[in-house]
């Protein structure tokens, strides 16, 4: 079924009025691809979208954007985290050990990053932690979901691209611990919180290297300026003896794994 264009009102159509079929499509990561979507078969398109006009640009990438400018929720407060390669694990287990934040969402750039810090936050210990995985279930990521929204899970670790669809509920904060490279990847991050008019919280862990261009992007896609959230090296202190032995154990694992592979 098609729709058609609507005719001239008159008497015979009043008796037996016929609604023209109508679609209205709600997406967050609205393709600009004309291929995709003609398939819609769409009668004179319109599109809504909450973003303003203006100059700017894709600093770290030429990923198309249907707009230059983007509006974040009201409530979300967003913040970048200066830190060491080494020390980023450590800042993530500040948050969810010493700050005790719960419905964390914490977001990496590859799927291999994201097992080898589920690996090392599980045997660290004291964190209830889960991996949104492509390798899970569709059962078991509808259990993972629940658990996660219901605060059973303090903190679920996923890639962008295994999380893209996916409706995460109850997130009250969202981690950036790989810097994303793109401005509407971070958008897509930080938006999965402070919905319906609740409040929320979101942490870039960045490199010495990476905050310029970061900054940068974030600048010219007309978005507040963030400020710096210092961790000081005496908060991380405590964790030092017990993270050390949880990469002792993250090495045997990953060896165990690896040969699980082989055989």
């Amino acid at each position: 079924f098609r729709r058609v264009q609507p005719g001239p009102c008159t008497a015979a159509r009043a008796c037996s009025p016929r609604l023209p079929l109508q679609r209205l499509l709600f997406s967050a990561t609205l393709t600009q691809n004309p291929e995709k979507l003609q398939r819609l078969g769409l009668y004179q398109p319109r599109l809504f979208t909450p973003v303003q006009s203006g100059k700017g640009s894709d600093v770290l990438g030429s990923q198309p954007c249907l707009s230059e400018k983007y509006i974040l929720p009201e409530g979300l407060s967003q913040f970048y985290v200066p830190c060491s390669l080494n020390w980023k694990p450590l800042f993530l287990l500040h948050f969810l050990v010493r700050l005790k934040f719960s419905q964390v969402l914490c977001f990496t750039n590859s799927k291999e990053t994201s097992h080898r810090l589920f690996l090392l936050i599980q045997a660290f210990g004291g964190v209830k932690v889960a991996e949104f995985s492509s390798k899970l279930s569709p059962s078991k990521r509808k259990v993972t979901l629940k658990e996660f929204e219901q605060g059973k899970i303090q903190l679920l670790i996923s890639t962008d691209a295994t999380a893209r669809g996916i409706d995460f509920g109850g997130v009250k904060c969202v981690i950036s611990y790989d810097a994303p490279q793109f401005i509407r990847t971070y958008i897509h991050r930080v938006g999965r919180t402070a919905r319906a008019g609740k409040a929320g919280l979101a942490f870039s862990l960045l490199l010495k290297r990476q905050e310029h261009r970061f900054l940068k992007m974030l600048k010219d896609a007309g978005l507040p300026e963030l400020q710096p959230q210092l961790v000081k090296s005496t908060s991380i202190q405590p964790l030092f003896q017990q993270y050390e032995a949880a990469l002792a154990e993250l090495a045997q694992i990953v060896k165990e794994e690896q040969v699980g592979k082989r055989s």
